[in-house]
């Protein structure tokens, strides 16, 4: 289906999801973000309040953390159109709690989507996604970095953005 216009039919079924409890704090939709046909991706855990307040992933401090590890890459302005960004769970989770494995299992539309727009080059940020894609529990402290491979894509774990903001912070 490699097509940017079906990125709208997607999001649509995404927005009417009801799978799990959490779906009544969707808000805005927060699929994706960026470049629908980049063919490098980056995924995290969860959407927070931001995220479901402005309709797309790493909204607020996480994503202006991407930006600046773009940009230091040598990616042009604007950034967003180098790459495409999504999360395990679209859902924001109020209580800023984990996920839960139902939650997790019910929450696919990461791989429809990754399905639907094929990356070549996933960046997997935060222990949840690694796992998610790699299968491998170690720590991240040993992930981080490291290459391993999500059905002959090839992934590069990292922490989550957040997860360095909150250090930055204490």
């Amino acid at each position: 289906v490699n097509n940017p216009d079906y990125i709208h039919v997607l999001h649509n079924e995404v927005k009417n999801c009801v799978r799990c409890p959490v779906h009544v704090y969707m808000g805005a939709c927060p699929l994706y973000r960026g470049n629908v046909l980049s063919p490098v991706a980056i995924i995290s855990e969860k959407s927070g309040p931001m995220e479901a307040k402005l309709g797309y992933p790493f909204a607020g401090g996480s994503g202006y953390e991407i930006e600046k590890l773009l940009k230091l890459a040598h990616v042009k302005d604007p950034v967003w159109s180098y790459v495409k960004a999504t999360n395990l769970m679209i859902c924001n989770i109020p209580d800023k709690r984990n996920p839960s494995n139902n939650e997790l299992k019910n929450c696919q539309w990461w791989y429809t989507f990754f399905e639907v727009y094929p990356p070549k080059l996933i960046l997997a940020l935060g222990k949840a996604a690694v796992k998610t894609l790699g299968g491998d529990s170690s720590s991240m402290k040993k992930r981080n970095g490291r290459e391993f491979s999500w059905r002959g894509i090839k992934c590069i774990a990292g922490y989550n953005p957040a997860f360095l903001l909150r250090l930055q912070g204490s």
